[in-house]
């Protein structure tokens, strides 16, 4: 994959965990909303699915769609980012971009270390305290957690053909905050595992 196509998704990847950091960042003990929020209960999430962007996944409200368009020597490439929620507790996000060309194993795998090396260099004092490889839906990919003392971030990375998809939800790090054990692990792993990849009939699907 062409240098310039791997710095592109740097760009992409890192404005939503950015902005998402960042946003955490501004009050060191954020507060979760009271129950009942939708985040605390994954049977009441929205069951999200994007004809256009071939995945289903589990929102705790309805994602905002985001298109990103960049000027590349291969073209422009435009990359869409379906999100929910804030900085202020979770934030939830599928992105996804299509290349000129298949991504191969070995390219997914230098743009997902580089990808993991500029998330460690934005949390700051972190630690990758997972990496493992995955297989989800027939097609090999990765999970990734990179840790804080004010975040946890937690990734599925995988390519189908030519189009790459991240998953990603970013939580604070609270102690006796309703379901905050191990950074939110039990709403982190509820949503990550409702992404699938999916070829629905465009009559079941909608973006």
């Amino acid at each position: 994959m062409p240098s310039v196509a791997r710095l592109f998704m740097f760009a992409l990847a890192a404005s939503f965990a950015t902005a998402t950091i960042s946003a955490q960042n501004v009050k060191p003990t954020p507060q979760p909303p009271p129950p009942p929020a939708n985040d605390y209960f994954p049977d009441k999430w929205v069951q999200f699915s994007s004809k256009e962007g071939k995945f289903k996944a589990a929102f705790p409200g309805q994602p905002k769609l985001t298109s990103v368009t960049t000027d590349t020597p291969e073209g422009k490439q435009t990359s869409q980012i379906h999100q929910y929620g804030s900085g202020r507790f979770l934030s939830y996000a599928v992105m996804y971009t299509d290349f000129p060309r298949k991504i191969e194993n070995a390219a997914f795998n230098v743009l997902f270390d580089n990808l993991r090396d500029y998330w460690k260099n934005l949390l700051k004092d972190c630690q990758v305290t997972s990496e493992t490889d995955i297989t989800l839906d027939g097609h090999a990919g990765k999970f990734l957690q990179i840790q804080s003392d004010k975040a946890v971030m937690r990734v599925k990375g995988l390519t189908v053909e030519n189009r790459l998809y991240v998953a990603m939800i970013v939580a604070p790090i609270q102690i006796n905050a309703m379901k905050s054990e191990d950074g939110y692990k039990e709403i982190a792993t509820a949503f990550l595992d409702s992404f699938h990849i999916s070829n629905l009939p465009e009559s079941e699907a909608k973006k």
